[in-house]
């Protein structure tokens, strides 16, 4: 993919972007910037018992607990914490592994760090003509957890299949996705041009020659901290994007219409669950 982006901007900028392979590698990258800390006092270790593995999925789950051995995600614990593995669909159908934190969840310290609102991108983007969109490859795995606190991860895939914990942050912990966006702020600090929520980074400005400078710098920031993107999914210089639910343009932003025709056909609530999930999907648009 980092091919594709090469060719890509040899064919928009006059003078190519500078794309480093280290930026764009298969693997994910590790930021030394920050860490995730799991703040839980003195609370004796948590303890939950694993559930059982389907059969059919028994396989699977043990390739993708090698698969995240090896790529370093997670490594063979001796903790006293223990939690259990969940298992769900993706949209493709493919198995994904997520982890019930609950009972952590309940004793550690919650952040405050705040996420930044679509009607900041608005504020702020008065003037740009240029747009692209950066993602982090598999982000939330590129923040480490704090070393202290690796324990704290603990979860067994099933009874029988070994205990292990996580090295870099998972999904499901409290705290998780202000940790990244501080960090996300941190890497990006005095970058007036971009913003970022969680692992989407946009980059804005009024010509094509400062966006190449613009792309370049967030480039520098992004290597120097350890951080890699997914070139597959980054956009670059273009006059209209898709951002945070949101159309942006040199227009200013507009609601995007995939979102708005997923409101305007849900079908109407019978329980108080469905009704949550219309409320959920209405109030981004207020």
């Amino acid at each position: 993919m980092q091919g594709v982006l090469a060719l890509c901007s040899a064919e928009i900028f006059i003078h190519p972007l500078p794309l480093p392979q280290k930026l764009f590698h298969v693997k994910r990258g590790c930021t030394k910037a920050a860490f995730h800390s799991i703040q839980t006092g003195n609370s004796a270790p948590v303890r939950v018992p694993p559930r059982k593995v389907p059969v059919h999925l028994r396989l699977e789950v043990e390739r993708q607990i090698k698969k995240m051995l090896k790529n370093g995600i997670i490594r063979r614990s001796t903790s006293p914490w223990l939690f259990p593995a969940v298992f769900t669909a993706k949209k493709t159908g493919e198995l994904r592994i997520c982890f019930d934190y609950r009972e952590p969840n309940k004793l550690s310290k919650r952040a405050a760090y705040p996420l930044p609102l679509p009607d900041e991108v608005q504020d702020r983007i008065g003037g740009a003509t240029v747009f692209s969109t950066l993602d982090l490859n598999n982000g939330f795995w590129q923040l480490p957890i704090h070393p202290a606190d690796c324990e704290k991860t603990a979860f067994s895939p099933g009874p029988g299949m070994g205990l292990y914990e996580f090295v870099c942050m998972p999904f499901g912990l409290t705290g998780g996705p202000s940790s990244f966006q501080r960090m996300m702020d941190h890497v990006l600090d005095g970058l007036p041009f971009t913003m970022v929520y969680l692992d989407d980074i946009l980059v804005f400005s009024r010509d094509m020659a400062a966006h190449h400078r613009h792309l370049t710098e967030v480039f520098r920031r992004l290597l120097y901290n350890g951080l890699t993107m997914r070139g597959s999914k980054c956009r670059i210089a273009v006059s209209q994007i898709h951002y945070l639910g949101h159309v942006f343009s040199a227009c200013g932003m507009a609601p995007d219409q995939c979102k708005v025709e997923a409101i305007t056909l849900f079908e109407r609530p019978t329980n108080a669950k469905q009704l949550r999930q219309f409320l959920g999907l209405a109030s981004y648009y207020r």
